[in-house]
């Protein structure tokens, strides 16, 4: 961004958005504030900029994912370039990959459906990786090696917004995960956040001023969003059986068949392949 002129400042938190006829003013905590024509809100899931375009707007819905994740070291795991490795436990999901200096990224979703998500931010990190042992003990290496070397975590809930029904209101408008925030099990969370930004940014170029602009890239966003978000959460209910051992056993079974066959499998293409034509201008532009 400093290469393009445009100034970024860290640790500011929006608190209060004022509008007029001629332009759109955001407050900040430390007393700071900005002005300008129209204001982009890209505030994520807890977005503040989402519940000022609507009060009533829906709230993040849990998914019964958490995201853990640390570093630790393994002597003698090798290096994993360009790879990360992921593993369907018996009674969770876990990913990792090694650095060429030995150390080892990794990740874990436990199912924690049907607790209380707050939970996550007040356990400490030596019960969140005495849970974590345990629930991987039977997976195979490296599995429980990693988790006995790690020593530090971060743990969050995981949540999405599968309908958010205002995108925008008068000089305001949201883009990414503060208007359709998605589980990462598609991988596509940043992906929508750039194609939010750069068709957002040809609609306020091709439509005379901005409440045509906004109309047109909510119009233009929506459909996919929302199928991405649906999408990324049937993948997770794949990341945790449950504990169910039926559950595991077919889904043991039938991997393998899905793995050789997702080559050929093109039902979901649209939602990795989606192409933003920015030299093209607009219908009716």
């Amino acid at each position: 961004m400093a290469a393009r002129g445009l100034p970024s400042t860290p640790g500011r938190r929006l608190t209060a958005i004022e509008q007029s006829p001629l332009g759109v003013t955001a407050r900040f905590s430390d007393g700071t504030e900005a002005t300008g024509d129209v204001l982009i809100g890209c505030d994520g899931v807890g977005s503040f900029t989402r519940r000022w375009i609507d009060p009533d707007a829906p709230e993040p819905r849990f998914t019964g994912l958490l995201s853990i994740g640390g570093f630790a070291r393994l002597p003698g795991l090798a290096p994993t370039p360009g790879v990360q490795r992921m593993i369907f436990g018996a009674r969770g999901f876990f990913g990792y990959l090694v650095r060429t200096d030995g150390t080892v990224y990794w990740f874990a979703n436990p199912n924690w459906s049907g607790v209380d998500p707050d939970r996550v931010r007040r356990m400490p990190t030596d019960q969140w990786l005495t849970e974590l042992r345990e629930l991987h003990a039977q997976d195979p290496f490296p599995v429980p090696q990693i988790l006995a070397a790690a020593d530090e975590v971060g743990a969050y809930p995981i949540y999405d917004l599968p309908h958010v029904p205002h995108w925008h209101r008068g000089r305001v408008v949201a883009v990414g995960d503060a208007v359709h925030a998605t589980s990462p099990n598609a991988g596509q969370g940043a992906s929508l956040a750039l194609e939010d930004a750069v068709t957002l940014a040809r609609c306020l170029r091709d439509r005379p001023s901005h409440p045509p602009a906004f109309d047109e890239y909510v119009r233009l966003r929506r459909p996919r969003a929302e199928e991405v978000v649906k999408y990324s959460r049937a993948l997770g209910r794949r990341k945790a059986p449950g504990g169910s051992r039926l559950a595991v056993g077919l889904r043991d079974l039938m991997l393998p068949l899905v793995l050789r066959n997702a080559t050929r499998d093109a039902r979901n293409n649209h939602l990795y392949n989606h192409p933003v034509n920015w030299d093209g201008a607009l219908s009716g532009a």
